[in-house]
């Protein structure tokens, strides 16, 4: 159903909490919101219920506010998407065919879409909300890639990991005499270092970019330094808002510390050697942390990544 004027208030009332955690909304006052939601259908699905299939047109991106989504490749499940996210955006400016299958994995999944025309339609009647919102989906789009790209880094570790291996491996069995039988301690051993491979490159090297300050910032010297982004191994610090006697130090190898901030309210110290420095940031490699911050570091690259989550 369309979303009618006297509905938008409704809307934004009952998912407001869910709303302000999209990334495509962000840093855009409720007022302005209306003037967007206003252009949007209205829909609920349920449960099996298809958002589009795979091979579809692509003529419109999709708000997800509550209840979640599976995607689909070749009729394969291939992951679940939880609300909030944005979903078919890529298709909605690239006009090629849809690439999956998208189902609701709920009853009442409430999803909010706008179709190609009445978004074109925004650059005329409002450039400046246009602006904002073009803004957002590059962010989102550049988390994708990032993100993507760290996923490749990974499996390029795991891969030079597994040629070593192979390598010492093949080299510790041709010094043996070919009669003997391989030692079940050494498959033993190959067998768990796979499992242990799995438990945490692939969080290791997610890094996402931190678009709203309140999920994750720090203190260095008592003084706020937002984060650009932020992975299990480290962060990335604005530089601008740095506190002066750090930044004339600031040089590749040198120690810092401050406090991690992260959702919830969660807050420790953090130590670190600084990596790579850019004009206006710079990255920090953590020192070992314990365990249960190690999980809340983890919580919050899940829950930056899903409001950037893309299909």
């Amino acid at each position: 159903m369309s979303t009618k004027a006297e509905d938008f208030k409704k809307i934004i009332k009952d998912h407001a909490e869910t709303i302000k955690n999209i990334i495509l909304f962000q840093g855009i006052p409720v007022n302005e919101l209306g003037k967007f939601i206003i252009h949007c259908d209205y829909k609920e699905l349920k449960k099996d219920e298809a958002l589009f299939n795979e091979g579809d047109h692509s003529f419109f991106m999709a708000i997800l506010l509550s209840g979640g989504v599976d995607i689909f490749k070749a009729d394969k499940k291939i992951f679940s998407l939880p609300s909030p996210a944005l979903i078919g955006e890529i298709g909605l400016f690239t006009g090629m065919p849809r690439n999956a299958t998208v189902r609701a994995s709920d009853n009442n999944t409430i999803i909010l879409t706008i179709v190609q025309s009445k978004f074109d339609s925004m650059f005329v009647t409002d450039p400046k909300l246009s602006h904002k919102i073009h803004r957002n989906i590059i962010l989102c789009l550049g988390n994708k890639i990032n993100e993507d790209n760290q996923k490749i880094i990974t499996l390029i570790d795991n891969l030079r990991q597994k040629e070593l291996e192979i390598n010492r491996t093949r080299k510790s069995l041709e010094e043996k005499s070919e009669a003997e039988i391989v030692p079940n301690k050494l498959l033993e051993d190959m067998a768990l270092q796979d499992k242990t491979r799995d438990l945490h490159p692939k969080r290791k090297h997610l890094r996402v970019s931190v678009t709203d300050p309140s999920l994750c910032f720090t203190k260095i010297d008592g003084k706020t330094v937002n984060v650009k982004d932020i992975s299990q191994g480290g962060v990335r610090l604005n530089v601008y808002n740095l506190p002066e006697k750090i930044k004339e130090n600031l040089h590749e190898g040198n120690a810092i510390s401050g406090e991690l901030c992260l959702k919830g309210g969660k807050v420790f110290p953090f130590t670190g050697t600084v990596k790579i420095i850019f004009p206006s940031s710079f990255g920090v490699e953590f020192k070992q942390f314990t365990v249960d911050q190690e999980n809340t570091i983890e919580e919050t690259i899940e829950t930056l990544r899903k409001l950037t989550q893309i299909v």
